[in-house]
């Protein structure tokens, strides 16, 4: 069962045994599909799209760049149902625009392009190596505050001070042994083998 028709079917407020009666299946059925695609039964308030829903002030907050949560926390409705108003309305989210304009660009394979940021406005994105874009004003910011949160920790932890070190130097100064008495040391079985091959002086 295709997830916009039950999506339909809730935001009519339909129940589980109407659905089924719609599409000729039993309601147990229906159930499973709706847990599949991550649906709530009908019969609650929140799939009545009537007299919950302003179609005006769903456009506002289209314009305003609101998530499809927040247009639900708005009219106090499901995702369900503020998707069928959408779709009934012919209107986007701001997301929905950016995925759509975003995976058409993949496909393209073009490395930097221009989208709306909700943060930044209308600004450059570019590609991610794990697939995506994303704003490039965003991931400065994002590099800055994990460089000073990792300056911040080696400060506290006693990393980003430097401490003097006094030396006291004897007072006959430093000690040189004589010439001669510093034998070399070679690694173990080479040491041997290498002073049998040495001429021996003559």
């Amino acid at each position: 069962m295709q997830k916009e028709l039950l999506e339909q079917c809730l935001a009519e407020g339909m129940s589980l045994d109407a659905i089924g009666k719609r599409v000729g299946k039993h309601e147990s059925t229906v159930s499973y599909w709706l847990k599949k695609h991550g649906l709530t039964a009908g019969g609650s308030e929140a799939h009545a799209p009537n007299a919950k829903v302003d179609p005006q002030r769903l456009e506002e907050l289209v314009d305003q760049g609101a998530s499809i949560q927040e247009m639900g926390d708005e009219f106090g409705a499901g995702r369900s149902t503020i998707r069928y108003w959408l779709r009934k309305l012919g209107l986007e989210t701001e997301r929905s625009i950016r995925l759509r304009e975003t995976r058409a660009a993949c496909r393209e394979g073009v490395q930097r392009a221009y989208f709306r940021c909700r943060k930044h406005g209308h600004t450059a994105f570019y590609a991610r190596p794990e697939g995506g874009f994303r704003c490039g004003r965003c991931s400065s910011e994002a590099v800055s505050k994990r460089r000073r949160s990792v300056k911040r920790k080696l400060v506290e932890g006693g990393w980003g001070t430097m401490r003097p070190v006094r030396i006291r130097w004897p007072s006959g100064g430093l000690a040189v042994p004589p010439l001669g008495s510093v034998q070399q040391v070679f690694p173990r079985g080479r040491g041997r083998a290498q002073s049998r091959n040495r001429p021996k002086p003559r």
